[in-house]
């Protein structure tokens, strides 16, 4: 059973009564919070669902999955689901949530949670092209969404491309990339997105072995 806000007594124990309003077994109990006993910021554990929910004092919004509207039904003033942290439900990320409130397409759920591969390229000695083998099998359908490389021996002249074959053969993933700077340097994929299917190899191809550094990709399901 929530708390409600201490608003009389000691000091400490009313700064915590504003932020921590305990736990509601039900929306009903979650609604029925009345005026007096919660305060902007406030959290509760709503225990059917294990969700954390946040009253915000000036939201206005309809009540649907991530917006409860309290019994007395004021102007202003809403609970609304927490959106941070383990356990999140499909589609509980609203556009509110984010800076700058931008629109979301359908919501946020697994079709839109990142796969980022870390890879590091390793310096030869030969001087010669070669392949940098990142993956053998993506784990999923999926598309390229951004490219990163992290240089740090240098090589004048010197590119870096993404493929999914070996020896410079299969379908280019990326547009080829200067290695002649160190740091972190973007580039576009040759397609946006570039799409691979399950279990598609990714091969970094680089026109000299002894650059080196680091390849970073990031992939969303397909």
């Amino acid at each position: 059973m929530s708390t409600g806000a201490i608003r009389h007594g000691d000091r400490t124990a009313r700064e915590v009564s504003l932020r921590d309003g305990g736990e509601c077994a039900t929306t009903a109990a979650v609604q029925a919070i009345g005026p007096a006993e919660r305060a902007h910021g406030m959290k509760v554990m709503k225990m059917d669902t294990q969700m954390l929910w946040v009253y915000d004092s000036a939201s206005a919004a309809g009540a649907g999955p991530s917006v409860i509207v309290p019994t007395d039904a004021p102007a202003t003033g809403r609970w609304l689901i927490h959106a941070t942290g383990t356990g999140l439900a499909v589609g509980s990320v609203q556009a509110t949530h984010l800076d700058g409130e931008v629109a979301l397409v359908g919501g946020v759920g697994l079709s839109s949670v990142p796969l980022v591969i870390y890879a590091p390229v390793t310096a030869g000695i030969t001087g010669a092209a070669d392949d940098v083998i990142i993956t053998t099998s993506v784990p999923l359908a999926c598309r390229i969404v951004d490219v990163k490389a992290i240089v740090t021996t240098v090589g004048a002249g010197d590119t870096w491309i993404l493929r999914d074959a070996a020896a410079g053969g299969g379908n280019l993933l990326s547009n080829a990339i200067s290695v002649a700077v160190a740091g972190v340097i973007p580039w576009g994929v040759t397609t946006l997105p570039a799409d691979l299917v399950a279990a598609s190899d990714i091969y970094l191809r680089r026109t000299d072995d002894t650059t080196d550094g680091f390849i970073v990709i990031t992939l969303l399901p397909a």
